[in-house]
């Protein structure tokens, strides 16, 4: 008994530790991710900066959005009810950013032009 005991004891710390450590989806109601959009003839490179879904500012990596097409930028789920800076590159000109705030009640498109 003592035996079986320690084994399901054991099977429930690793199920425990498996789902900790394992990643999942973040809750839709505290962050979300972002899906960019570029109206313009030209393709871009955009970054974003900002709170995370588990409150930490940083920074994504580079995605390419080709000229009038959308990217959803996977991988980085943002904080909602917070603001975050669009670093957006075209051929040929500056970085510029510009600040983009994040609702909870609609999915987040920014349109770049």
């Amino acid at each position: 008994m003592r035996h079986l005991r320690s084994k399901v004891t054991a099977l429930a710390l690793g199920a425990l530790l498996g789902a900790l450590a394992s990643p999942g989806t973040a809750s839709a109601a505290a962050s979300k991710q972002v899906r960019v959009c570029e109206t313009g003839g030209t393709s871009v490179q955009v970054w974003l900066a900002g709170y995370n879904d588990k409150g930490v500012y940083t920074n994504s990596r580079i995605w390419d959005v080709p000229a009038t097409q959308c990217s959803t930028l996977t991988g980085y789920w943002w904080k909602t009810n917070s603001a975050v800076d669009v670093h957006t590159l075209r051929p040929g000109q500056a970085w510029k950013t510009k600040g983009s705030y994040l609702t909870e009640s609609e999915d987040q498109v920014i349109t770049l032009y």
